[in-house]
């Protein structure tokens, strides 16, 4: 495989390409979220090259700026499927060119080039887990597919795949793999059912609320989940907006309920402790992340959705509709 882009070249791996490939074949970051056992020494990143030399599907990826081989991206048969017009892509790149938009360059030069050749399907995977990889592949246009899981013979265990896919037609994009949640504002008078949620992936005041399970409504998943955090059971539960953002191929969908018909005795869960506050006083407590924003979808007739979008820093900004 040949290739140009703006910043690199793709050619064929050469013997006096070692040294390069060791340095990024040895770094942790790279091999660990690849899914196989960094390079601990010259000889195994040897036995790789030799492979290398001898498959005509793996390129080396080029610097034009220093001329170093600073990653490589390999095309194979579709081993899943065997459909004919399919295809598998597997790549790394040097930590030290990431970040950079180096490798959706040659990822876009690549797929650009097996459409070409008639290719319908290209899939990709990577380990559950790896964010960047993950992000990388939404943005060149793979939808998410499933999670997999995968067999490392270097690291010689199992662990979770996410598999995505590029399909030439338009319609990848309407497809995208979807987590669904839900966050309940039970209310007593202009009092608020409030939880000060532990976890430290969401933490401080907010309200109860979690995911939905499969097969499960979203009405019931509401309840449950109230009733598990809580103690009460609800009822004539009004859906008063969403709350959605997309991150890594996935959409998040927060479906944000309120309701005042309750009964039960109050108590708390593992999830964080739940207590009666006045919904006036509720923005000035110390709010899990854009929690004063969501009260307002919550309480505003006018808004129906909190949808946040993705930046060019990776940062989320989020606007309610």
């Amino acid at each position: 495989m040949e290739l140009e882009t703006e910043r690199t070249w793709l050619r064929t791996f050469g013997t006096d390409d070692l040294d390069d490939l060791h340095e990024y074949t040895s770094q942790p970051e790279v091999g660990e979220m690849a899914g196989w056992k960094p390079h601990t020494s010259i000889n195994e990143s040897l036995h790789t090259l030799k492979l290398y030399l001898k498959n005509p599907n793996v390129a080396a990826i080029v610097s034009k700026k220093d001329g170093n081989v600073i990653g490589h991206i390999a095309v194979y048969e579709d081993t899943k499927n065997k459909k004919e017009d399919a295809r598998e892509l597997g790549f790394a790149l040097n930590r030290n060119y990431q970040g950079q938009g180096i490798m959706a360059e040659v990822l876009k030069a690549v797929l650009e080039n097996l459409l070409a050749d008639g290719v319908q399907e290209v899939y990709a995977c990577c380990k559950k887990g790896n964010v960047p990889a993950a992000k990388l592949l939404a943005a060149c246009g793979f939808a998410w597919e499933r999670e997999g899981e995968v067999f490392s013979r270097t690291i010689k265990q199992s662990f979770v795949s996410c598999e995505y896919v590029y399909r030439a037609k338009q319609k990848r994009n309407r497809t995208v793999g979807a987590v669904l949640m839900n966050l309940v504002m039970v209310r007593d008078g202009d009092k608020v059912l409030a939880q000060n949620r532990l976890a430290e992936d969401y933490k401080g005041i907010t309200f109860p609320g979690g995911h939905v399970e499969a097969g499960e409504s979203l009405t019931d998943a509401a309840i449950r989940e109230v009733y598990e955090e809580t103690g009460l059971t609800i009822a004539h539960l009004r859906l008063c907006g969403i709350k959605d953002w997309e991150e890594a191929g996935v959409r998040y969908l927060v479906f944000c309920y309120c309701t005042e018909q309750f009964c039960g005795t109050l108590h708390s869960s593992e999830e964080g402790e739940v207590f009666w506050a006045s919904l006036k006083e509720l923005p000035q407590m110390k709010l899990a992340e854009d929690m004063e924003n969501t009260l307002k979808l919550f309480s505003e007739e006018n808004l129906c959705e909190y949808h946040f979008v993705e930046k060019s820093d990776g940062s989320y900004e989020g606007v309610l509709l």
